[in-house]
């Protein structure tokens, strides 16, 4: 991975999986105390668009759709694990753009733990997870879903596609919680029970943030 040449800001992570409240969460906390934040995902066309077909093999694969849907768990962990090491070299050439005094949050499943552990050791992290019928019962029609539309609809099945992805995805967030916590990441859980009030207040706690900052953008 090439890392920036410029220094990145105070960075503060939340990453996670499906449905555990990254997106809503860091907005909220943004707005409250008043600070900035990348979300991950807003650049997820112009990071594809931009990727060297050599230097970002995965970045830059053309998908049969069909196809993917259809392919073993594993076959989709792996695929998923290069897309994210891909992807962290450009969310980290964007924060490195940032000129900000105050912490920047940064909110996206492409942060996996073992990425942040190696690039930036000493920031404050958390993981945020859905318990299995909430992640059900939310994964599509979010924001970060909607792209999904379109792939899905070239399937001879859409429906049956929607359910079947749904379950495969659900080891991979498993996966990704079991090596958070191995690596010392403190992970939430999400469900439909949550209150969120105090969902996000230990947001703020685990990432040591406080109100009034003062970013400069």
């Amino acid at each position: 991975m090439v890392l920036p040449e410029h220094p990145l800001p105070d960075i503060r992570w939340i990453s996670g999986g499906s449905c555990g409240g990254k997106t809503i969460c860091s907005k909220n906390i943004s707005r409250r105390l008043g600070i900035k934040v990348y979300h991950a995902d807003d650049n997820r066309l112009t990071h594809h668009e931009k990727a060297d077909v050599e230097l970002f093999p995965t970045l830059s694969r053309k998908i049969k759709w069909p196809d993917f849907f259809n392919s073993e768990v594993i076959e989709i962990l792996n695929f998923w694990e290069c897309l994210c090491f891909e992807r962290m070299e450009m969310i980290l050439e964007d924060l490195a753009e940032i000129n900000s005094t105050a912490p920047v949050i940064v909110e996206g499943v492409y942060a996996y733990p073992e990425l942040l552990k190696a690039i930036t050791p000493n920031a404050p992290s958390v993981f945020l997870f859905a318990e299995r019928d909430f992640l059900r019962s939310c994964y599509y029609g979010r924001e970060s879903t909607l792209w999904m539309e379109a792939p899905i609809a070239t399937c001879d099945d859409p429906e049956k596609v929607k359910l079947e992805w749904m379950e495969k995805w659900i080891p991979i967030d498993d996966d990704r919680k079991k090596r958070a916590t191995s690596l010392g990441f403190p992970c939430l859980e999400a469900s439909s029970k949550t209150d969120w009030r105090v969902y996000e207040a230990e947001i703020e706690r685990l990432l040591m943030l406080r109100p009034h900052y003062t970013a400069i953008v």
